[in-house]
């Protein structure tokens, strides 16, 4: 019933950084009509992974009718973007830029508030040893 009514695009450009998991992103976005018959027949598009802080890219050729992406193989605890290029007369033209997101580190490479690997989560320490004492959801919602 409603869907009849949704447009097929919202008319507007944007790239959206998401992360499913620790080692994969999700990225998806919306090209105008405007921006696609601009586009179309004047290079091929390119989607980058960029990692902050290194100057790391991947670069990935997309197809114009595509909306969505999955970078997998990520590295977890790094900060990320990506971004939406067209690739014209041996050039490389930034079309547009996602958010910036950073992925989770790993468990095992957590530290709890004592410095040490472990528990991870509600609780406090007992005394000067750093060694937590047990915690229940009850510390959440207590």
């Amino acid at each position: 019933m409603y869907a009849d009514n949704l447009p097929p695009g919202y008319d507007e450009n944007g790239l959206v950084l998401l992360m499913q998991s620790p080692n994969v992103l999700f990225a998806y976005w919306n090209l105008s009509a405007g921006r696609r018959e601009a586009l179309a027949g004047k290079g091929k598009l390119l989607l980058g992974l960029n990692a902050k802080h290194d100057g790391q890219r991947r670069l990935y050729e997309i197809k114009p009718q595509w909306d969505s992406f999955y970078f997998t193989d990520v590295e977890a605890g790094r900060e990320y973007y990506c971004d939406i290029s067209i690739v014209c007369n041996g050039f490389e033209y930034p079309l547009m830029y996602s958010n910036k997101i950073r992925t989770p580190v790993r468990s095992a490479e957590r530290k709890n508030a004592a410095g040490s690997p472990g528990f991870w989560g509600a609780g406090e320490t007992a005394g000067a040893g750093g060694k937590w004492k047990s915690a229940s959801s009850e510390v959440f919602y207590g």
